[in-house]
């Protein structure tokens, strides 16, 4: 870069108009004027998002940007004005535009190669050249994440090799230097996150490289990969082992007080990133992470057993090991397995590779693998030199499994629980649970080939699953007696467990050990000492395993976990003194701590368990409106009883017989009846109140949508909104018990209830479901009742937000489809819904509508104009006389009738999709010019 000239001011002068006018063109990728008018809403969501869009040019531009003076002109033009804050910020942006160049600027691949080089020339000579500040980082990262995004590491390739490394090793130094910068960041109170979001940005350009099938692979990443991943490691640990500095008094203050910050959420997409990287090397990571997880563990075992007498005096090195283990397993579980969620978790392919290639080198002996994987403690030589004969996975699970056991040991110590973490022991399950979901017996059908190592120590025919297992098991059991006054140590111990029982292989194996029924026992014993909210995972787990038990000892199993709760929830509202007590403390957590359970039993239902489920649950449902009843004054017990039902309804009804389903509805309306008689005067909205205030409406509302997921068809009862229904057991139809419940809800749900938005999205979930579902049922309402409906469904359409907006606009079209089909058009609800009308056309001709949720209006509309054709001129007619310009009405009736000329109103999908292409013209043609009054 040349040396800044003199006369620096007057330059800048010139250059700040210049270089603002640049970044604007530049951001918007010289948009030209025919647009299309599909793109719009496009152009919308661009010019209201954070990042500028890519600079995609057409044809013409082909000379200008690929001459190279232009790159060099704003590389050095940024060089100058860098110190300057104001003007820093448009020539990073430009330099960021110019990084996404595509289009048909740049049509061959040669040359968008030959504009990825002299990209990548004129950026190392400024890097080269310059110690990049905050505000600088920023951008540079995110240039740097779009030159990948735009020009791929299979294009890249095609640089000179010699560039190529340069630019690799210009990358690493970047994402080490800010690495550590970041992590320094983080530590302080400052507002500003510059070099952590531009940390963040170059984990995205190494996962983009890595990702690439097509990328720069083999030994020429693996050298830049290990440094990255050994920077991180080394960032997160305090010495010996790393560099981070001591923190501040309130860390160490919030480890004694048990803060159970969860790392996990706070630093996911950095921890996944450093995941990828770990198994890119894994003859690296493994031994390394294994290597200090051991270590430390060692150390934090010593520590404990030299100042048992004075630990708090140790206090301060506990707080660092404890922290040094923390980030240790995370990254190990990481890189261990990767995030699965909603799908099957398998054993990562690199990894399943990686130690089937140790087996096939004879490097390591299965026999040795295995009795190292069992063994607990640190003293043993021989074991400390057979590492090297022990696959390197089974090692690093090894390693964390003698950590449970350090934990597990120094709980029962009354000196030592005290300073023990509870948020390592949250992740040191939460590992536990990712490795127990993928490596535990492994669904070997899903891989072609499986590691020997594998088979021998997690496999079904080795002795090592029923170790583990039996382990685990124990370590749950130690978890619950010793942390039981933490929740979140104890919910994460629940989910491991679940994880844990859930497959029947698992539930199989976990039933050969002693571990499953002395856990039993001690839920049995102690389920009252845990905390409120964590009885649910456990009683979860212990119903998930029952599909496993023979059938022979099935019933006997039931009489162990669910018949004691319920026979204890029956001594509790049978006792003849519970309405004199029922206000005391004790009575009220013993009934919530039952309804809690119960909600877990709902949760572990499964398509072979839920009807016997239901026949344990049943008789607790009935007494349910009797609690209501009871408790309503008692928002929280209330709440749960919802809560209750809201899982029975997601969890167990799928499976359900009709019978059985009917059961269900008949107790669901019950409680749904009592809670809405009691709660007719409640619902007055405070200045100051919050929408957890009403979180039992929310729920109320779940309820009443979880009912209708049944997909089931049955002759509904007619008489089930004129008449009270009877505890007979009979059973009722959910369409009726929804209606029902929104009959008496709505007067309750004021305009000032549903501008709480959670609240009103789930009663927006349920109308329209109800009326997709139902439309003959909802049609046929009460006309009090059609009115209350349909004033809600028009604040939902334009003042209620996007998300409600559509759900409307879906559920006018629903209703409307029905009346055309059924030819009701001169029904109370046809009347009401044709005033939708002229309000939808209304809103958009005044571009009340927001671009996305325009497809829904025009389904909407076109439904309601197949409806009701003369209303529509009537529509237009007003339409047309609000224009007080004669220009502009001409042009409005024009595109009303191509709105309609080539589509015929007869409902037909394929008449439908023609109009949907009308309606994009139409508000197209009619944005630019419209008035509506």
């Amino acid at each position: 870069m040349k040396t800044k000239a003199p006369y620096q001011q007057e330059i800048l002068s010139v250059l700040r108009p210049l270089l603002s006018i640049a970044d604007a063109i530049l951001c918007w990728g010289f948009i030209q004027a025919n647009v299309p008018k599909r793109l719009i809403g496009v152009f919308e969501t661009i010019y209201e998002c954070e990042q500028p869009s890519s600079l995609r040019l057409t044809a013409q531009w082909k000379d200008m940007m690929l001459n190279p003076e232009l790159l060099r002109l704003f590389f050095t033009i940024h060089w100058n004005v860098r110190q300057y804050p104001d003007l820093l910020q448009y020539s990073m942006n430009c330099i960021m535009q110019l990084a996404s160049l595509n289009g048909p600027v740049i049509p061959s691949r040669d040359e968008r190669v030959h504009y990825a080089a002299k990209f990548m020339e004129n950026f190392l000579e400024l890097v080269s050249s310059i110690e990049i500040i905050d505000q600088e980082a920023l951008g540079i990262s995110s240039s740097l994440r779009k030159l990948i995004a735009f020009f791929p590491p299979a294009l890249l390739v095609g640089v000179p090799d010699g560039l190529l490394r340069s630019m690799l090793n210009c990358l690493t130094h970047l994402t080490c230097s800010w690495c550590a910068l970041a992590i320094g960041e983080e530590q302080n109170s400052s507002e500003e996150k510059y070099f952590i979001d531009a940390f963040d940005n170059m984990l995205e350009v190494w996962v983009s490289i890595l990702q690439d099938t097509y990328s720069i692979t083999g030994s020429t990443v693996t050298d830049y990969v290990v440094q990255i991943f050994d920077t991180y490691v080394q960032a997160r640990l305090f010495p010996p082992h790393g560099i981070r500095k001591d923190d501040d008094e309130d860390s160490f203050e919030a480890f004694v007080d048990g803060d159970n910050s969860d790392i996990k959420s706070r630093y996911k997409e950095q921890l996944q990133a450093v995941g990828l990287f770990g198994r890119q090397i894994l003859n690296h990571s493994f031994p390394l992470l294994a290597s200090l997880i051991e270590q430390e563990s060692s150390r934090l075992h010593e520590v404990m057993q030299k100042n048992q007498s004075n630990i708090h005096q140790a206090g301060p090195l506990l707080y660092k090991l404890h922290e040094n283990l923390l980030w240790l397993v995370v990254i190990a579980g990481h890189v261990l397995s990767m995030d699965s969620d909603g799908e099957m978790s398998l054993i990562p392919s690199e990894i399943m590779r990686y130690s089937i290639d140790q087996s096939t080198s004879g490097e390591i002996d299965p026999s040795v693998t295995v009795q190292l994987m069992c063994t607990r403690g640190f003293s043993s030589t021989d074991a400390a030199q057979s590492w090297e004969r022990c696959d390197h996975v089974v090692r690093l699970v090894s390693a964390v499994f003698r950590l449970c056991e350090v934990e597990r040991q120094a709980a029962f110590i009354k000196e030592l629980i005290a300073i023990m973490s509870p948020n390592l022991a949250c992740n040191i399950m939460w590992f536990m649970k990712r490795w127990a979901a993928c490596f535990l017996l492994p669904e070997e059908r899903y891989y072609s080939e499986i590691s020997p190592s594998f088979i021998a120590a997690f496999g079904r025919d080795g002795d090592g699953s029923v170790w583990c297992t039996n382990f685990l098991l124990t370590k749950v059991e130690g978890n619950l007696q010793c942390f039981n006054f933490d929740a979140d140590v104890v919910k994460s111990t629940s989910d491991m467990l679940i994880c844990l029982l859930e497959t029947k292989e698992k539930a199989k194996t976990a039933l050969k050990t002693e571990g499953l029924l002395k856990l039993l026992n001690l839920l049995k014993q102690n389920a009252p000492l845990f905390p409120q909210g964590c009885k649910r995972g456990l009683f979860k787990a212990l119903i998930v395993v029952a599909p496993a038990v023979e059938s022979e000892h099935r019933a006997n199993y039931w009489n162990e976990v669910p018949k004691p709760l319920c026979d204890r929830f029956q001594a509790v509202v049978n006792r003849e003194t519970l309405r004199r007590m029922y206000h005391q403390e004790s009575v009220k957590m013993e009934i919530m701590d039952i309804i809690e359970s119960f909600i877990g039993v709902s949760q572990g239902a499964h398509c072979t368990t839920a009807e016997t489920l239901l026949d344990f649950l049943y008789p607790a449902m009935l007494e349910c409106a009797f609690l209501v009843d009871l408790y309503q004054n008692y928002q929280e017990v209330v709440e749960l009883i919802l809560e209750f039902f809201c899982s029975c309804t997601r969890y167990m009804l799928c499976f359900l017989s009709e019978a059985y389903s009917r059961r269900l509805n008949a107790a669901a309306l019950e409680t749904v009846k009592v809670y809405t008689l009691r709660n007719k005067g409640r619902f007055s909205i405070e200045a100051a109140a919050e929408e957890n205030a009403y979180q039992d409406i929310i729920l109320l509302l779940e309820l009443l949508t979880g009912l209708l997921s049944k997909d089931y068809v049955v002759d509904l009862v007619p008489s089930v909104l004129q008449h009270p229904v009877q505890s007979t057991g009979h059973g009722y139809d959910a369409a009726d018990i929804v209606l029902f419940g929104l009959n008496t809800l709505m007067p309750l749900l004021s305009i000032e209830l549903l501008k709480f938005p959670k609240l009103c999205l789930q009663y927006f979930k349920l109308i329209t479901f109800v009326s997709e579902l139902y439309p003959d049922k909802v049609c046929a309402l009460p006309q009090n009742m059609l009115v209350h409906l349909m004033e809600s469904v028009a604040l939902g359409l334009s003042d209620l937000g996007h998300d409600v907006s559509v759900l409307s606009f879906d559920l006018v079209e629903g209703l409307a489809s029905h009346i055309y089909g059924s030819r009701s058009q001169a029904s109370v609800a046809g009347a009401t819904v044709k005033k939708f009308l002229e309000f939808i056309m209304k809103m958009i001709l005044t571009r009340q509508v927001n671009s996305d949720a325009m497809t829904n209006a025009g389904s909407a509309l076109y439904a309601l104009i197949c409806c009701y054709q003369d209303e529509y001129q009537v529509v237009i007619q007003k339409a047309l006389n609000s224009q007080a310009d004669e220009g502009s009405a001409d042009r409005l009736r024009i595109a009303f009738q191509k709105l309609t000329e080539s589509a015929s109103l007869n409902m037909d999908r394929q008449e439908k999709k023609k109009f949907r292409e009308n309606f994009e013209t139409f508000v197209a043609d009619v944005s630019g010019f419209l008035f509506y009054k």
